[in-house]
């Protein structure tokens, strides 16, 4: 069965559809992206984005991260004047903050799994146990074939690992890039090349998308600290069997 994608900004906001399902995930469609504090760090897209205008109404919004650049709550609420409320669903981390600041209806993304429409959706947690901890997730159709999307890539459990080389992955969603900060404010947020070789070998997807890849426009403390490494589309494609460059921003593109 045919998944559509369509990237909605140069980083890591998506509309997947398939099998009669939509998702919008880790929309951030407007404005900066700030982590507390401006002087601490703020964001901007370089690259244009798809408006909350142009977004036709989704079966429901993931979030698959609590940190602003995935939980974007000025973008949620355009899509809630666009559409009205949404059903959404989030990890355990951003339900309070979408309560006070959100009439959509909330659903909590789990490792067990949650159902929207006719797609499966469950959450890989990160083996590691200091923060900052970065999640996966998982979705899956009637027919054993899934989506991975791993925006901070991450190092598979032996009960994920096993679990999903019973499946069929048609696509793989992960950075390819290296971003690191001091220890002392979270070490690897990127793990680069490498991080994505070794998942690619472990779950042999069909097709491997970059995202979460785009050189920001930064400001604040963190961009003064932070050491960040592109890598250059001739070494994603030597580098990852089945990689595919992105589809354009707001571009539709199909796996069949």
């Amino acid at each position: 069965m045919s998944v559509v994608l369509r990237r909605l900004n140069g980083d890591t906001s998506w509309w997947l559809s398939w099998g009669g399902t939509s998702l919008v995930i880790d929309p951030w469609l407007n404005g900066p992206q700030v982590d507390g504090f401006r002087w601490f760090s703020e964001q901007q897209h370089v690259q244009p984005v798809v408006g909350a205008g142009a977004v036709q109404r989704p079966d429901a919004i993931v979030l698959t991260q609590r940190y602003s650049d995935h939980l974007h709550l000025p973008t949620i609420a355009d899509l809630e004047t666009e559409h009205g409320p949404l059903p959404m669903i989030c990890v355990q981390a951003a339900r309070r903050k979408l309560k006070r600041n959100s009439r959509n209806t909330l659903g909590v993304l789990t490792t067990a799994g949650v159902s929207v429409g006719d797609l499966h959706l469950q959450l890989l947690r990160p083996t590691k146990r200091l923060p900052p901890l970065f999640n996966a997730l998982l979705i899956e159709n009637q027919e054993n074939e899934v989506v991975l999307y791993a925006p901070h890539g991450i190092q598979l459990s032996d009960d994920d690992w096993r679990m999903i080389a019973a499946k069929h992955v048609k696509v793989l969603m992960t950075c390819t890039s290296t971003y690191r900060l001091p220890p002392w404010l979270g070490g690897l947020v990127l793990p680069g090349l490498e991080a994505a070789q070794r998942l690619v070998d472990q779950v042999r997807p069909e097709l491997v998308l970059d995202t979460h890849d785009e050189p920001k426009a930064a400001a604040g403390l963190v961009a003064r600290v932070a050491e960040r490494v592109d890598v250059q589309l001739a070494d994603q494609l030597t580098a990852l069997p089945g990689f595919r460059a992105a589809p354009a921003i707001g571009s539709d593109f199909t796996v069949a």
